[in-house]
């Protein structure tokens, strides 16, 4: 097989069977494919403010955390064998060069609601880092009024819990990364 691109239907509907890991990861790099028990789920590129909310995120979080902490973007993390996700944000624990973060060396992972995509995000998602055993996640997802909203929740026996909430004008604490933060910081600037 030659070179593939995410857009080629050639390689999506000439696959024979499921999906392994090793295919998912010989694919070229693509930020919003994700490998789910065999199958492999395309989303859509998010829109700008999606974009906008996760950067600032991480800019926010990278910010504040310590030296020993890494903030990337939309990076591959294994939850288990065949099953690996693409959060927005993950905060780990180490600073490594790798393809594929195997779940457990995360700490905070982030996914910033689309529309269309917030059951999978609140719930599906929830399920998923809850497995992998990652201490933190937050979701964040516009208010009634389109302005950012933070829910962040804790593992707590093998499932999450709620601990936080913030609307704009207020802060929240981001324990283990020392964070800070206001959800109106990830709004666009006015001049």
């Amino acid at each position: 097989m030659g070179a593939v691109t995410v857009g080629d239907s050639d390689v999506w509907a000439g696959h024979p069977g499921p999906w392994t890991e090793e295919e998912f990861m010989a694919l070229p790099e693509s930020r919003w494919v994700e490998l789910v028990d065999g199958s492999l789920l395309v989303n859509p590129s998010p829109g700008t403010v999606h974009q906008t909310w996760a950067r600032r995120l991480a800019n926010l979080l990278e910010a504040a955390a310590p030296t020993t902490l890494d903030v990337l973007e939309a990076v591959n993390v294994r939850i288990i064998r065949g099953r690996i996700r693409i959060p927005d944000v993950v905060v780990t624990r180490e600073q490594l060069d790798l393809k594929l973060l195997e779940g457990c060396r995360a700490l905070l992972v982030v996914e910033v609601v689309s529309p269309g995509s917030g059951r999978r995000d609140r719930d599906e998602k929830a399920i998923d880092y809850a497995m992998a055993g990652i201490p933190w996640y937050l979701v964040v997802e516009p208010d009634d009024s389109g302005r950012p909203a933070f829910w962040l929740r804790r593992l707590e026996v093998e499932r999450y819990v709620d601990h936080a909430r913030a609307s704009c004008g207020q802060t929240m604490q981001f324990p283990d990364v020392g964070a800070e933060i206001d959800p109106a910081q990830l709004e666009r600037r006015h001049t």
